[in-house]
């Protein structure tokens, strides 16, 4: 799972904020997030924050949008070179495999798209994206489930008490995901 450290880009200052913001969301959560935490993490002055953002919310939609992003192209990246029903399930198996941080970075962000319009697009985007992909390979029913399923284990995940095991996924995977779901001509 990508870790939203900005793959592929140059480091900036900016970008060391954003991922600085990132690691205090997960870490706090968004309701704790302030710009002082943010430089604190990120190693810069308080100044810095607001010289490239123009106020704390701004930063956190562009942390999410980053995260988003990074999500959307790891997800791609997953599926390339999928050719059969086997070969898409078992790239459903790597999204579906993700860290901690991942996880609660996802339900960070589905919890501020509920009171905040702004980042309610970007949850909507990536949802959508998602479900973009998993349609390339499956039929519009299963991708919906597989996104209902994906949104169950992050919820899941972060308020259960007993550990997740993998295995658990993958019965479930195995439960929706059927060889007649998968759609023969990809490109």
């Amino acid at each position: 799972m990508p870790d939203s450290k900005g793959h592929g880009r140059s480091s900036s200052r900016r970008d060391e904020i954003i991922d600085a913001c990132l690691d205090v969301i997960c870490e706090f959560g968004v309701a704790n997030t302030t710009h002082r935490k943010v430089a604190e993490v990120a190693g810069v002055a308080l100044g810095s924050i607001t010289y490239h953002f123009k106020d704390l919310n701004e930063l956190i939609v562009t942390a999410f949008e980053r995260f988003v992003a990074d999500n959307i192209r790891w997800c791609e990246e997953n599926f390339a070179g999928v050719d059969s029903f086997e070969s898409a399930t078992a790239a459903l198996l790597r999204v579906f495999s993700v860290s901690d941080h991942t996880i609660i970075l996802s339900a960070e962000l589905y919890a501020r798209a509920l009171h905040s319009p702004e980042v309610a697009a970007v949850f909507s985007h990536w949802l959508a994206e998602y479900n973009r992909i998993y349609s390339t390979y499956f039929d519009d029913a299963t991708s919906r489930m597989i996104d209902a399923l994906w949104l169950g284990l992050v919820l899941n995940r972060n308020s259960s008490t007993h550990e997740h095991p993998e295995i658990l996924t993958a019965q479930a995977l195995e439960r929706i995901v059927l060889p007649t779901s998968y759609i023969e001509s990809q490109q």
